[in-house]
């Protein structure tokens, strides 16, 4: 058996009914399962841990020290080797007892277990301008990632919708061919009658036969194309089951596209490519400031207690303090200074990003809006000729079944039919798909089933 016939059996069997679904459904699908925007939604995640990271620089860093220790024994010392009162009289020897005291015991330095503990409290005070363009520059980063995530899946978007048409596009490729397959065969039984009749010769008896056979091919193709396409469309919509199956639309009349070259110039600056990398240029420029400010003396407020348990008489059991502290790198070779250049060539690389891709996002969404025009024209004309050639199709058959035209000429007319017909489904998805391009260029929903209508007329009664 053919190869193809056995992948399109395979593919049968091991696949189940699969689920319909209308193209608004296989979107939604992909923006919650598609694994490209999982990731994406993690990259937020880590951005905004990343900001409200930094963000808790502002506030006091209090830490809390404290160890407990157990020594082989207590540590001791004397003032005195020996009695420094013994080789005195007895008068002096009672003066010199009273006034040494206690202190002719021994001292106790530090116990067997000593305990200790100390709270830290630092609050920087020079230092929150830079932590405050830190911060900044993080919540640039966390909206660049925002952007980035729309873009994802607007992205993501564009692919669900080429898959769905695609496999759509296919389904109806599909019927095209079995409708052909079905006039063949019924073509093929007349013009077999009529040679056994001797109406016609072998030639064009073996003309249908092959057109017949090549046909049938091309069906079982499209078969096995349709069961593909379908996998594909439940892998890029993040679905569960293995296949998914588009929900015919009805596409005629197919929908409007009005849109106008400063609504265009207007609609692309909410990109999200371009907030992404403008959120990057805005990120860039906060860390210079960043940079700049910690070149000043960094001055910061202190603040202690500390507690001690078996350290002897000499320790002080309990203690606090507060006060300022500085810390100024005087001379580092210029690294400072070459980072603060370092950040100033990256802002200008990111402000000249932006600048560039605006142009270039404006040319993309050109680009696709003529693509759009130039599909729908297709469509029109192939919808006119697809007419044109089923009326022609309509004659042959007439003449054919009248013996006054070849099946040669027959075979042209079901070929001409079955082109202007693939022709014409294909205008209406490349169409449909040149819309979808643009919604994404443009950061609108990619909802292309519903068209895009927006005139620079309605821009202006929108603008405030």
């Amino acid at each position: 058996m053919n190869p193809v016939i056995l992948l399109g059996l395979g593919l049968a069997a091991a696949g189940s009914e699969p689920r319909e679904v209308s193209l608004e459904q296989a979107l939604e699908l992909s923006r919650a399962g598609n694994p490209r925007v999982l990731v994406a939604e993690r990259g937020v995640d880590a951005a905004a841990a990343s900001s409200r990271q930094v963000r808790s620089y502002l506030l006091p860093t209090v830490s809390i020290e404290g160890n407990a220790l157990w020594w082989d024994s207590a540590s001791e010392v004397s003032l005195f080797s020996e009695d420094p009162c013994a080789d005195l009289d007895e008068f002096l020897q009672e003066t010199c007892e009273a006034m040494i005291g206690d202190f002719a015991e021994p001292m106790l330095l530090r116990s067997a277990a000593t305990q200790q503990l100390r709270v830290t409290a630092v609050q920087p005070l020079t230092g929150l301008y830079g932590i405050t363009q830190g911060w900044s520059a993080r919540r640039a980063l966390e909206e660049a990632a925002l952007a980035e995530l729309d873009a994802t899946r607007s992205q993501v978007s564009v692919q669900l919708v080429q898959a769905w048409f695609d496999a759509l596009e296919l389904v109806k490729l599909e019927a095209v061919a079995a409708q052909a397959l079905e006039a063949l065969a019924l073509h093929q039984a007349r013009a077999t009658a009529f040679f056994e009749a001797g109406m016609i010769g072998r030639s064009e008896l073996l003309q249908l036969q092959v057109a017949s056979s090549q046909t049938r091919l091309d069906h079982e193709r499209a078969l096995v194309g349709v069961e593909l396409t379908r996998r594909r469309l439940a892998l890029v919509a993040g679905a569960d089951e293995p296949v998914l199956a588009p929900l015919e639309p009805s596409l005629d009349p197919l929908p409007d596209l009005v849109l106008g070259e400063r609504s265009l110039a207007q609609l692309r600056l909410g990109a999200p490519q371009l907030r992404a990398l403008q959120s990057q240029a805005d990120a860039a420029r906060a860390n210079h400031r960043r940079l700049q400010a910690e070149r000043i003396p960094q001055l910061a407020a202190l603040a202690a207690y500390e507690q001690n348990w078996g350290l002897g008489e000499l320790s002080v059991p309990e203690s606090w303090f507060m006060g300022l502290g500085l810390e100024w790198e005087v001379w580092a070779w210029g690294r400072k200074h070459y980072a603060a250049q370092e950040a100033a060539a990256q802002l200008a690389q990111a402000d000249a990003g932006v600048q560039a891709l605006r142009s270039g996002v404006l040319l993309q969404a050109q680009a696709a809006l003529a693509e759009a025009q130039l599909a729908r024209q297709a469509h029109e004309s192939s919808h006119a000729i697809t007419e044109h050639a089923a009326e022609n199709l309509r004659i042959l058959r007439a003449r054919f079944e009248a013996h006054t035209a070849t099946a040669a000429d027959l075979l042209q007319a079901e070929t001409l039919h079955t082109k202007a017909a693939t022709a014409e489904i294909g205008s209406a998805i490349d169409y449909l798909v040149a819309i979808a391009m643009l919604q994404d260029i443009l950061g609108l929903p990619v909802q292309p089933l519903r068209g895009l209508a927006l005139s620079d007329a309605s821009l202006l009664e929108r603008s405030p």
